[in-house]
């Protein structure tokens, strides 16, 4: 005997919302139960059963043909019940459903900005779609989105790093260009993975001679080019490249409280990291905060010049968290830092002045600074 398919919880749900409304349509029309079963044709203990189990939403097949005849005893029809079944019929299918909770569950472990952008997007391709996808394939598509994003915050890390040990300031032409230029790099070794070499040092030349990147000077332009090319092989080494937010580890912790789930050892050495990272940039932000106050008093300057100089103090800074005490590339990196700003119209000399005061104060506090790890380990 072929058995009957079962139905799935996410299937018709609305039995008590309809009993209800038929068991009011019983009372308006004046009938007992008894009575309404006599008038559906099913006398006996089991059509007053049958009909209190409808009402009370017990009955989850219940068929169109006893539907029917409820109806008709009570002289009413099934626009009487239409805005229940409108209602239901108008939510997601089945698939869809269990589709959007699978993926709910798989964003849970990631971070807060990836995790909005990963459900955005898949509420933007399920948008207008006639047919619904399978569960398994808007994960599939979701995961990969989500690894391209986290992938895109490395490169982005790797890049500003570099940035700020070169000494390039805040908001910068040459900034923008060179992370431009960073994240061209990084794409382009990912499109000429398994490739042959020549073509990958044929698309690295041509993106180094664009006219954008002719604009940049040789020397930043090469060491980008290390930093990203280094990023790409540890990532392609450790198999981060092909990495997807697993399925199963995510819905197996989306059963815990967020104190009882189980940790493996790369969450654990990312939180360490991320904490690590957090005490740098507290110690950073205490340092220029402290060292803007005090030269604001000794300067006397108005609460509007302090935050015009406030840039300035902490492109200082980056520099001199960057290179040592002394050093030509402490030296050189200042000079290009007093002669971007000096080119928005700030003196030469008031700008060295407050290079001195700012690395005075700076450096006494190297030597317990907290280290940067803002690139990845």
């Amino acid at each position: 005997m072929r058995k009957q398919p079962t139905a799935t919880p996410d299937s018709f749900d609305r039995q008590k919302e309809i009993g209800a409304r038929l068991r009011a349509l019983r009372l308006g029309a004046g009938l007992k139960q008894a009575e309404l079963a006599t008038l559906m044709g099913r006398q006996g203990n089991g059509g007053h059963a049958l009909i209190s189990r409808i009402e009370l939403g017990h009955v989850p097949d219940v068929s169109l043909r006893v539907i029917a005849d409820y109806l008709r005893a009570c002289r009413a029809n099934f626009s009487s019940i239409a805005d229940i079944l409108d209602q239901y019929a108008a939510r997601p299918t089945v698939p869809e459903t269990q589709g959007t909770r699978a993926v709910h569950k798989m964003a849970e472990t990631l971070p807060p900005k990836t995790r909005g952008k990963v459900l955005r997007y898949d509420t933007k391709t399920r948008h207008g779609r006639e047919k619904p996808e399978p569960k398994e394939k808007r994960l599939d598509r979701v995961r990969r989105m989500a690894a391209s994003w986290l992938r895109r915050q490395r490169v982005e890390d790797c890049v500003h790093f570099e940035l700020n040990r070169m000494g390039v300031p805040p908001g910068s032409a040459e900034r923008f260009w060179l992370a431009d230029f960073g994240r061209r790099v990084f794409k382009a070794l990912t499109d000429t993975r398994g490739k042959d070499r020549t073509v990958r040092e044929k698309l690295l030349t041509e993106i180094q001679h664009t006219e954008t990147s002719k604009a940049l000077s040789e020397p930043s332009r090469q060491q980008i080019l290390k930093a990203v090319s280094t990023l790409f092989q540890s990532m392609e080494q450790t198999g981060a490249l092909d990495w997807l937010p697993p399925i199963e580890e995510t819905e197996h912790l989306a059963h815990r409280t967020r104190g009882r789930r189980v940790k493996n050892d790369a969450q654990l050495c990312l939180e360490d990291h991320r904490q690590k990272q957090m005490r740098f940039e507290s110690a950073r932000n205490k340092a220029i905060a402290e060292i803007q106050r005090a030269y604001v008093q000794e300067s006397g300057l108005s609460e509007h010049e302090a935050k015009r100089i406030l840039g300035t103090i902490v492109a200082l800074v980056t520099i001199g968290l960057a290179a040592g005490p002394g050093t030509e590339e402490r030296r050189r990196r200042t000079d290009e830092c007093v002669e971007y700003y000096a080119a928005k119209g700030t003196g030469p000399n008031r700008l060295r002045e407050l290079a001195r005061f700012v690395f005075d104060r700076l450096d006494p506090l190297l030597p317990d600074f907290p280290p940067d790890r803002s690139r990845q380990p």
